[in-house]
């Protein structure tokens, strides 16, 4: 049996570069995803449970997926742009949506700041139908350590960072 005390659990991670053709520019897609859950030392569940309403996760509504969407509108310009969803849902840093994105940074966190031993990660999950469709996975054509590396906590916590980074330089510029 394994147990949680974070409030989160089957914490992933992917990266996925993709270069542009012709006129489509290059992007890069970062995803993160991971169950939230009640418990002694987290209700992350029910603390987002406004933002689970409004955006829920259509794979399964104890998941939370954060994806950031970077791209440079054309090949000329210098600056890219980033786009976040919560759950598929875009979510634009606008004056109303700032208390969401403050919950998600404070998310963001935890993740970050959570010891390696206590990420939890279920088998049963793993081997579900459920997990190659919270990322863009080709689930025959994975060996073990590809599934390792998507949960391994280092890497979590490595996009968990590119996140929280990205959302709050964008959310400073837009206050700025």
């Amino acid at each position: 049996m394994e147990i949680n005390f974070k409030g989160f659990k089957n914490a992933g991670a992917q990266s996925v570069f993709q270069q542009g053709l012709l006129i489509l520019p290059d992007a890069l897609t970062v995803t993160l995803n991971c169950e939230l859950t009640n418990n002694i030392k987290g209700k992350d569940l029910d603390s987002f449970e406004r933002v689970l309403k409004d955006a829920p996760n259509k794979i399964n509504h104890n998941f939370l997926t954060v994806q950031m969407l970077r791209y440079k509108r054309s090949p000329k310009d210098d600056v890219p742009s980033d786009v976040f969803y919560i759950n598929d849902k875009v979510h634009k840093i606008s004056m109303e949506n700032l208390s969401l994105f403050q919950k998600i940074a404070e998310f963001l966190k935890k993740i970050i700041n959570t010891p390696n031993n206590e990420f939890v990660v279920n088998r049963g999950f793993v081997e579900s139908d459920d997990f190659p469709r919270f990322f863009e996975l080709d689930i025959e054509g994975m060996d073990a350590e590809a599934i390792r590396r998507i949960y391994n906590p280092n890497d979590v916590k490595n996009v968990a960072k590119t996140l929280l980074k990205r959302m709050t330089e964008d959310i400073e510029a837009f206050l700025s």
